[in-house]
């Protein structure tokens, strides 16, 4: 009894983070594009990984339940979600390269708002380390760990902001964040290779 409830708590922290992530998602997008800051659309990207990130693993735990049907709308939705991840960071890598030359005032409290859903997903991501749904898979921790890394350095860009030049700031933070989503992929190959 006590591990079908526990498996119904984990379910619905799964559930709370994919929603907390997509949310921060939605918020760094029209933020990255109206305020044109590289991070915070680099962050995005990151949002997007942790959801694909998330409903692989949610459906490599429920494979003995799929249908052929199921299998074949989540291969769909999986391409869609990495083609658009793979889009933003090549966006997000050309903006931040041309910021580094060229950038612009960083409006640091708008920045700052933003990020703040992100915040959140930071704290779901979290809440699953904690709680060890992960217990023995130190690659999933390390990934769940990533996944924050990136709203806290938006935070760090919006505070640094106000300090020095937030135009480089942004560039030089938003294309460390895309670097980022290659250890992720290599800690995401570790895991498949488990």
């Amino acid at each position: 009894m006590s591990r079908n409830r526990a498996s119904l708590c984990t379910r619905s922290l799964i559930r709370l983070d994919l929603t907390a992530h997509g949310t921060a998602l939605v918020s760094c997008a029209i933020g990255g594009v109206f305020l044109e800051s590289v991070v915070l659309m680099g962050a995005a990207s990151h949002h997007l990984a942790t959801i694909g990130i998330r409903l692989l693993t949610a459906e490599q735990r429920n494979e003995q339940s799929q249908t052929p049907r199921d299998n074949i709308m989540f291969s769909i939705v999986q391409i869609v979600l990495w083609t658009c991840c793979m889009i933003l960071a090549v966006y997000v890598a050309s903006r931040g390269a041309h910021g580094m030359f060229h950038a612009k005032h960083l409006n640091a409290i708008a920045v700052l708002g933003f990020a703040m859903p992100g915040v959140l997903g930071g704290l779901t991501t979290a809440a699953l380390i904690r709680r060890s749904v992960y217990p023995d898979r130190c690659t999933e921790k390390a990934d769940a760990v990533l996944s924050a890394v990136p709203s806290a350095l938006v935070l760090c860009v919006a505070g640094g902001a106000l300090l020095v030049d937030g135009g480089k700031l942004d560039a030089i933070v938003g294309l460390a964040i895309i670097l980022m989503l290659c250890v992720r992929t290599l800690v995401c190959l570790a895991r498949a290779l488990d």
